[in-house]
């Protein structure tokens, strides 16, 4: 069991009750969800915790709260009971929930809503009844809830009689339920049904009265809670026209194949159901597991061949058991062990092969004498004819193995040694008569005969190349400056370097670069400037201390002093921090672009933010997913949200209303299991809920978290699964991107995809700092104009002119060409050339242009032209980039 408690949020796994030695007292969301508990009772542990605000209870087993459970519960605004067993909710069950504002009870047994059932819960805000048994609603079971504005009731066999006719006018529905009866609207959504069609009978009752039966199949006779549909001709049974307070069922003498599991979810009131003279061929395991009132239950003379040994599990009211006249040969040890008052079972005329597997069925009537000694043995030879009841637990023997192996196979295929899963695979039991094989990672095929290609999935990165080698295995060759078992690691090539003079070595691919420090240049930084010791020390008046270096601000920032000398960045547009790092917003003009995230954690919960701007009416904002997904979409100029965590069908809601009015909008999906809420400018609130078996979205198809759009080998496949509505990438800004409470540094981020940095670009403010303001010094903002601190050596307005005094001959046209061949890497979006450069770069030093003291010649290239090559990603995606090339050097009249 685990006990999490993280100032105010405590998860309790394994329990059936609450335990008393952890300290929870003041914590504000309990989540007991997936644990084994049946009952909440009015002095449980629970009453230790009314400080709570959300109490999550979903899957539960839970069949029963007492009333008044939650007396004194006034904080807690969220309960989700949802996936439980509850069967009846009184006036009294939420008492005490007056500020509560979400009620889930979803996918539970719920069969009637009253006039009282949620009396005083006057903040409730959201309610959801969906998947339940409800077949009737009064009209004024919600006229209380004022603040009421989500009521889902989805997936209930509702009557559509005069009594529920106010559904239709509803403003509260959401979703399109649909009725179930009468016949002729059955399957039409309640909104779809004319006034005229809301009929009611002269006799007809309310249905929640479970005194009288309120409906009947057709060529069935019902009363008293007795319903007889004996030679019907039925195929199948008519669930939703018999009561569910149904209590004996006759359904013999039928055309009946198939008995669904939905005869445990409705009739739970049973004592007795007979389905004799049908065929049925198999007995599932837990088809009755719901009927724990069941006395009798009569499945003679059928065709069943097979039991599963959890058939007759929950059936701990069972006396009688018929299964005379049926095809059954053999039966599992331990299928009878959950029926407890079992008194009698008729197991006469089948064909039973009295083996050694069938010694324990013998043994077992004969402990309590349940069967009348009619049941005999069909096989061996020497065991035909023999009375189960009386013959000697001794003569059940295995003398055949052969023989014996064959009838066990007939019910379980993985006992067939000749069809057994190749290469080590498992064979798993689907269900009677069905298995499948579980094949170890190398193979795949229905028996596991057939090895995966090791290389399929191109494991090798950085363009290595993949060789299979044996039992499912591969190798990878990598390419140059490459390792690892994947090629994932980039050789440092900087352990052995020759840069000099305290440069700093670069590594790059199969290759490295040194960073010279001041005054040094050449390959390896071994050319010293040589020059004399009075060069800095003119125009005194101008001269400031270099504290600013172009290190300092990053992504263009300019670097200043305040009024209290305290060295700071101005950012770019787009940047944050103290040095201009994190890349905050972006925006994008084009289609096909998008922005790839590593996959978030979604357990406990996942919460994105979103803050955006956009006049586009449609565009992909958000998309995580496979077949299971979150989806945010802009179309038609409203919020479009897909959500379905596996449990289809996909839940989808809108936003009233519309977000592409270029104004900033900010958007908020909170992921929490099955639950997801939508908020938008931190004030309109929309919920939904993808019910079903998943709890949570399996995730381990999902590679990335996609923002702003998708790459094209993806947008197929979510439009044709309904994903998105629209191929199309969001245009717009994105001012700012929140996952779990983290802001997302867009200069991170795994891939980048036409995406350009900050919202606005705007036009240069002559008055401002900016990365151009001061070129060699400080900028520093005073009021609406600036002024330039120079760092030694500059001068001028803009310190772009050079104090030149004495410099040495050894500086005079040094103006030289430096050629270095290797892969490009972009700064931006890291990946790199598809094949190896000649990359060029002037640097050095020209002779002064001498100019009213100034400088204005300067080491640049001659005859530059542009030449086009591919860049690849590690994402396997490709686009061109461009580069200047040039073979020559030279000191032109120019600013530098």
């Amino acid at each position: 069991m685990t006990y999490r408690c993280p100032i105010t949020f405590l998860v309790i796994l394994g329990e059936t009750i609450l335990p008393y030695h952890i300290a929870i007292d003041d914590c504000d969301l309990t989540d007991l969800q997936d644990n084994s508990i049946k009952r909440i009772s009015r002095d449980s542990n629970l009453q230790r915790l009314k400080n709570l605000r959300i109490l999550d209870l979903r899957n539960n087993q839970m069949e029963e709260i007492d009333d008044d459970t939650f007396d004194g519960f006034d904080l807690l605004n969220q309960l989700f009971l949802n996936n439980n067993s509850l069967h009846t909710i009184t006036s009294q069950t939420f008492n005490g929930l007056k500020n509560l504002q979400i009620l889930n009870l979803d996918a539970n047994k719920l069969t009637c809503i009253k006039n009282d059932t949620f009396i005083n819960m006057n903040k409730l805000e959201l309610l959801s009844l969906s998947h339940n048994s409800i077949k009737y609603i009064p009209s004024l079971s919600f006229d209380r809830l004022r603040f009421l504005s989500d009521l889902n009731l989805q997936s209930n066999p509702l009557i559509c009689n005069c009594h529920i006719k106010w559904l239709k006018q509803s403003k509260i529905i959401t979703g399109d339920p649909e009725c179930m009866s009468p016949t002729k609207l059955r399957n039409i959504p309640i909104i779809n049904v004319t006034d005229e069609d809301f009929i009611c009978n002269p006799t007809e009752i309310n249905v929640c009265d479970t005194s009288y039966s309120n409906s009947c199949p057709q060529n069935c006779t019902c009363y008293n809670r007795i319903v007889r549909c004996s030679h019907t001709q039925l195929i199948r049974i008519p669930y939703e026209e018999i009561s569910i307070d149904t209590e004996e069922l006759y359904l013999d003498s039928n055309n009946i194949e198939e008995i669904s599991f939905e005869l445990i979810n409705r009739f739970i009131y049973l004592l007795r159901i007979d389905l004799s003279y049908n065929r049925l061929r198999f007995i599932p395991g837990y088809l009755f597991s719901n009927l724990t009132r069941l006395e009798t239950l009569i499945l003679s003379y059928n065709k069943i061949q097979c039991l599963d040994s959890n058939s007759f599990k929950g059936l701990k009211n069972l006396r009688i058991l018929s299964m005379h006249g049926n095809e059954i040969s053999t039966i599992s040890e331990g299928t009878f062990n959950d029926l407890p008052i079992l008194s009698h079972i008729a197991l006469g005329s089948n064909p039973f092969y009295c083996d050694c597997h069938l010694a324990w069925l013998s043994s077992w009537i004969k402990a309590d004498y349940v069967e009348p000694g009619i049941a005999r043995c069909a096989a061996p030879p020497q065991m035909t004819n023999k009375l189960l009841l009386t013959s000697p637990v001794s003569f059940f023997q295995c003398y055949n193995k052969t023989e014996s192996n064959n009838y066990q196979q007939k019910c379980n295929p993985c006992l067939n040694r000749t069809n057994l899963c190749s290469n080590h695979g498992t064979c798993r039991l689907l269900s009677i008569g069905k298995s499948i094989c579980d094949c170890l990672p190398s193979y795949h095929g229905k028996y596991c005969e057939k090895i995966n290609d090791a290389c399929f999935f191109k494991p090798c990165q950085q363009q290595g190349t993949c060789h299979i080698l044996t039992n499912g295995r591969f190798q990878c060759h990598c390419s140059s400056g490459f390792t690892g078992s994947q090629c994932e690691i980039n050789i440092n090539d900087c352990i052995s370097n020759h840069c000099q003079n305290n440069a700093t070595c670069i590594d790059e691919i199969n290759d490295y670069s040194c960073s010279c420090s001041p005054l040094f240049t050449g390959k390896y930084c071994e050319i010293k400037f040589q020059h004399k010791s009075s060069v800095f020390k003119t125009n005194q008046n101008k001269i400031l201390s270099k504290q600013c270096t172009s290190e300092i601000c990053s992504n263009n920032g300019v670097c200043y002093e305040d009024s209290l000398n305290i060295i700071r960045c101005h950012c770019f547009s787009g940047f944050i921090g103290d040095n201009c790092m994190i890349l905050k917003s972006i925006h994008s003009n084009t289609n096909n672009s998008y922005i790839k995230l590593s996959k978030p954690n979604i357990y406990p919960y996942l919460n994105i933010t979103i803050i955006f701007s956009t006049i586009q009416n449609n565009g992909i904002l958000i998309y995580f997913g496979y077949i299971g997904h979150i989806v945010v979409e802009l179309f038609m100029g409203r919020i479009r949200v897909s959500y379905d965590i596996g449990n289809s069908p996909g839940s989808v809601i809108f936003s009233y209303d519309t977000v592409n009015d270029g104004q900033i909008h900010e958007l908020q999906l909170i992921s929490i299991g099955q639950n997801l809420t939508l908020i938008i400018d931190r004030d309109y609130k929309r919920f939904i809920n993808n019910h079903g078996i998943r709890v949570y979205m399996n995730t381990s198809e999902i590679h990335a978290l996609y923002i702003s759009g998708l790459p094209n080998e993806l947008t197929g496949r979510a439009l044709q699964l309904w994903h998105i509505r629209e191929a199309i990438s969001f245009q717009g800004c994105i001012h700012a991107l929140y996952i779990n409470n983290e802001l997302i540094n867009f200069a991170n981020v795994d891939y980048r995809h036409k995406i350009l940095p900050a919202c606005e670009i705007n036009e240069q403010n002559p008055s401002s700092c900016t990365k151009t303001t001061c070129q060699h010094g400080q900028c520093q903002l005073d009021g609406s104009t600036y002024k330039c601190k120079c760092f030694n050596g500059f001068t001028g307005q803009t310190c772009n002119e050079t104090i030149i005094s004495s410099i040495s001959s050894s500086l005079i046209d040094s103006c030289n060409l430096n050629i270095q061949t290797g892969y490009y890497i972009d700064p931006l979006t890291k990946c790199r050339s598809t094949r190896r450069l000649r990359m060029t770069k002037c640097f050095g030093r020209c002779p002064s242009v001498f100019n009213n003291e100034t400088l204005s010649s300067c080491c640049k290239p001659i005859e530059v032209k542009r030449r086009y090559f591919r860049m690849t990603c590690t994402s396997g995606s490709t686009y061109r980039q461009s580069l200047e090339f040039f073979k020559e050097c030279t000191c032109l009249n120019s600013v530098c």
